[in-house]
Order: C-alpha cells, then structure tokens, then sequence
C-alpha cells in the first residue's frame, strides 16, 4: 500500500534488505462535492492513521541498533 511505503522501505533497508518501492493502493479520490469540506468522523479516524504513521516514521529515524 502507497500508505505504509516509505515505513516499510526502511524497515527492508534496516533488515539488509534492498527494495524498489512500487506504490498501489493510494487513498484518494480525485472528485469532491461541498459535503467532503464538512467534518466527519472518518476524517478522524483517517488523521489517527497518518499521525501513526508519521510516528512510527521518526521512531524509525533513530538508530536503535
């Protein structure tokens, strides 16, 4: 998944591992009506997710070998 890539490119790279990234899944639309610029609770959850992410992607940045 496009969502997890760049994490699991430096988990690969930290396990040895050399990989060429090929994104899939993207988590976008491409259309959006007045209602996508209402909040919703999905939105939420999504923010959660990216906030996961881009946590785990510091974490990741330090070297703990």
């Amino acid at each position: 998944s496009a969502y997890h890539m760049q994490r699991a490119k430096q988990l690969f790279n930290k396990a040895g591992l050399d990989v060429l990234p090929y994104p899939t899944d993207f988590k976008i639309r491409g259309s959006y009506n007045i209602y996508d610029f209402l909040p919703k609770l999905g939105s939420f959850y999504l923010t959660v997710r990216a906030l996961k992410e881009y946590i785990a992607l510091l974490i990741l940045s330090f070297n703990f070998s």
